[in-house]
């Protein structure tokens, strides 16, 4: 498995390289591949091994801040006089055609081939689109449906849990149909666990999303003491990738008794776009 190293150095178009945490810019989007044609696997490892294919690479970093760099290399066959190309892109304000226009820049300016250029476009997070309905009524102001949804979660979860729940699947299917009884449609008001975000290698998808209020909801069940550490964890790290995607995020911690002390568990977790709500069997 390869490791990545804490620190690297891109280079980028008319100006000085940059060097950053990786930790702190996961990948969204990469390709790799090499100049060798055909089937044979055999012959195409023996071309490595001899140094007479040209290999390629594109990849997307983003920091939590949106700021985003994309950045590529053109890796000439040492067994030839080629020269090789290496290009980058810092995009300080994204918009929704910024970063595939980055890469199509980059990737031209690496000589890359189209295919490589394509497919790590084809990677990057899937844009959610959002069809407004018109309604014959006017829909409340955003902050004010953000904090009825989450007042009502707060006084009507606990009472529609009739039995102690064991897995958090069935903490979700009672938020589940507290929505439906609130009268949202699944596909249209909300939907559950659909939007993913991929962060690095990895994807996640919340357990809820709102769709007007571009909220993300994630349930957490707490059934024993050690439970409650590793819901800490698992919240920061929901909310670097959630953040990527979604405006606000609400965690809906069920407790079957840990947590002893409220504030001090939602103490630095709640801050800009994110709530804690913690709810006791």
């Amino acid at each position: 498995m390869t490791t990545e190293t804490a620190f690297l150095t891109i280079t980028l178009t008319d100006r000085e390289p940059v060097r950053i945490r990786t930790a702190e810019w996961p990948t969204i989007a990469s390709a790799s591949g090499d100049s060798f044609e055909g089937m044979d696997e055999a012959r195409h490892v023996q071309a490595l091994f001899d140094g007479r294919c040209d290999r390629y690479s594109l990849r997307v970093r983003q920091h939590v801040s949106g700021q985003t760099l994309v950045y590529g290399a053109y890796v000439a066959a040492p067994a030839y006089t080629r020269k090789g190309y290496k290009d980058g892109e810092l995009i300080q304000k994204r918009g929704p055609a910024d970063t595939p226009a980055a890469i199509w820049r980059v990737g031209t300016k690496c000589r890359l081939p189209d295919w490589i250029i394509r497919e790590c476009i084809a990677e990057l997070p899937a844009e959610e689109l959002q069809v407004d309905i018109p309604s014959q009524t006017t829909a409340p102001h955003e902050k004010q449906a953000y904090t009825a949804l989450r007042d009502f979660f707060l006084t009507r979860l606990r009472p529609a849990i009739f039995r102690v729940p064991k897995v958090e699947r069935d903490v979700q299917d009672s938020v589940e149909q507290l929505l439906i009884g609130r009268g949202m449609q699944k596909g249209q008001d909300y939907d559950r666990e659909v939007g993913r975000v991929k962060v690095s290698v990895k994807e996640v998808v919340p357990d809820f999303i709102v769709h007007k209020l571009q909220l993300a909801i994630e349930i957490k069940l707490i059934t024993t003491s050690a439970r409650v550490r590793e819901v800490v964890d698992e919240i920061n790290a929901d909310i670097r990738a959630y953040s990527l995607a979604y405006r606000q995020i609400m965690f809906i911690v069920y407790d079957l008794g840990y947590i002893r002390d409220e504030i001090e568990f939602r103490h630095g977790l709640e801050k800009g776009g994110v709530d804690i709500l913690v709810v006791k069997h």
